[in-house]
Order: C-alpha cells, then sequence, then structure tokens
C-alpha cells in the first residue's frame, strides 16, 4: 500500500486516484491600469548638428522635458526623432527646445 492511512475503513492502493477538496472558485477583480498617455512620434529636420557631441546636446535637452519618453538625432541625416506624451509637450515645445540648444529646426 502507498500513503498514509487517516482511518481503518479506507484503504489506499497503487491505482487510486487521490482526490482533493474543492473549494469554491472566488473572482478576483484585476487592479485597473492607469490610461496610458498618447504616444506621437515626431522627425524633424536639424540643421548645425555635426558631431556626437551635437546629437547627445539635442537628446539630453529633449529627454529633459516631461513628456518626452525617447530622443534621438542623428547628425549625418540631419533629423531628430521624438517619441513624447502629445497632450504633454507638442511639436512646437520640440522645436523651441532645439532651438534653445543651439540648432536649427527645418519648418
Amino acid at each position: 500500500m502507498i500513503g498514509c492511512r487517516e482511518s481503518s475503513d479506507v484503504s489506499y492502493t497503487e491505482n487510486t486516484p487521490v482526490r482533493y477538496p474543492t473549494s469554491p472558485k472566488t473572482e478576483r477583480s484585476l487592479p485597473s491600469r492607469p490610461e496610458t498617455p498618447a504616444m506621437k512620434q515626431t522627425t524633424l529636420e536639424v540643421t548645425g548638428m555635426a558631431c556626437d557631441g551635437c546629437e547627445a546636446t539635442v537628446t539630453d535637452a529633449l529627454e529633459a522635458l516631461e513628456g518626452v519618453a525617447s530622443a534621438t538625432a542623428d547628425h549625418e541625416a540631419g533629423e531628430v526623432r521624438v517619441e513624447h506624451d502629445e497632450t504633454t509637450v507638442d511639436e512646437i515645445t520640440v522645436s523651441g527646445t532645439i532651438e534653445d540648444a543651439g540648432y536649427d529646426v527645418a519648418t
């Protein structure tokens, strides 16, 4: 015999299935997620960037803005891409930040 005997009137054999007591299923609600902001990707032509340092200056300035998720700059392509919450920071603010960093944004 395999298993344990708690009472003498029940015997267990190797092929006896084990049955566990079931409990009623409880429904749990998942915590609500906060709504995610509407993210927008903006690509701008930027002139005046000449090196990796220029790229870092632009991306650091943009990523310091509240509402900007990420920013990349490519001085060879003359391009800056920004992923941002359009309800917090708009394209005009992005352009102004790039210009404040010392570079020109094509209109």
